[in-house]
């Protein structure tokens, strides 16, 4: 228990000290994924997918999220 509570206190400390970068990294790997959608084909709009059990037809790809109509029950 002490080991790990040692660790979680270093981890709090570094992300403390860095939560400025790591806003800026999410930020930068949330842009980067955005494009991936986008440009890689991996679906586009019109499209039937089927995400975690729910299957629904793609709508409109934002940048903040992927938008679907969800068919079927």
């Amino acid at each position: 228990m002490v080991s790990f509570l040692g660790y979680f206190v270093g981890l709090l400390t570094i992300a403390m000290i860095f939560s400025d970068s790591l806003g800026k990294m999410a930020m930068v790997f949330g842009v980067a994924g955005w494009v991936a959608i986008s440009f890689g084909n991996f679906y586009k709009t019109g499209d039937r997918v089927q995400l975690g059990g729910i299957k629904g037809d793609v709508i409109d790809i934002g940048m903040l999220r992927t938008t679907m109509m969800e068919i079927g029950q």
